[in-house]
């Protein structure tokens, strides 16, 4: 996916992974606090970022992200789906240090 949204424009992944609170403020507003036109463009860059994320999805995912106002957040609620918490990973790997552990050959079982 970052692939696909930087070969659209340099910066759409940036706006998937930092979202558009990393935009500066001085870049948000004009001296008659009107939004810029780069402003514009960085919302444009999130909607299509958006889209490109909602067509790359399950059904079942999109109910689940439908509800996100920014592609910051279906990103990190997937990683959060699919890769879990600090504690969910810490969880996992202990379980799996565990079976490796106690890995043994049966008797009746031969290399």
């Amino acid at each position: 996916m970052r692939s696909y949204t930087e070969a659209i424009d340099e910066d759409m992944w940036n706006i998937v992974e930092n979202g558009l609170s990393s935009t500066p403020i001085e870049n948000r507003l004009d001296s008659q606090r009107h939004p810029t036109r780069e402003f514009h463009r960085l919302m444009r860059l999130n909607s299509m970022s958006k889209y490109l994320l909602f067509n790359a999805m399950s059904p079942s995912e999109f109910a689940k992200v439908s509800t996100c106002n920014t592609a910051q957040e279906i990103i990190e609620k997937l990683v959060t789906m699919y890769v879990g918490t600090i504690q969910i990973r810490e969880t996992k790997m202990n379980i799996l240090v565990h079976q490796h552990e106690n890995f043994s050959m049966k008797r009746d079982e031969i290399v």
